[in-house]
């Protein structure tokens, strides 16, 4: 049965009615959503190669020379990647809450 279906065959008031845990809804948040947690991972995973390996290691590099200009360029894109990745993380949980948030499932239990 299909689940606008049973909604429909129930007499109930509008304002009482509550819209089916199974029915797919097309949320106008679901592509951004897609795309956040698509680019999340990779930043996040830049960022622990350039300033959690990569920055902590630069200690036994030579600070002089072409080094110096490398290790630089590297912790620049490694603390955009961290600064990036922490807004994505709060893009992304703002959006999953807004979702759940319209579905009627605000992350009660019970």
């Amino acid at each position: 049965m299909i689940a606008g279906a049973r909604v429909l065959a129930r007499p109930e008031a509008p304002s009482t009615a509550r819209r089916d845990a199974d029915a797919p809804v097309a949320w106008p948040s679901r592509p951004a959503l897609a795309l956040v947690l698509t680019v999340l991972p990779a930043v996040a995973l830049t960022e622990l190669l350039l300033i959690r390996t990569f920055y902590r290691v630069g200690i036994f590099i030579p600070k002089e020379g072409p080094f110096a200009l490398v290790y630089r360029v590297l912790t620049a894109v490694g603390s955009f990647a961290l600064n990036l990745s922490s807004v994505l993380a709060l893009v992304a949980l703002a959006l999953l809450a807004g979702r759940a948030w319209r579905a009627g499932r605000p992350g009660r239990p019970g």
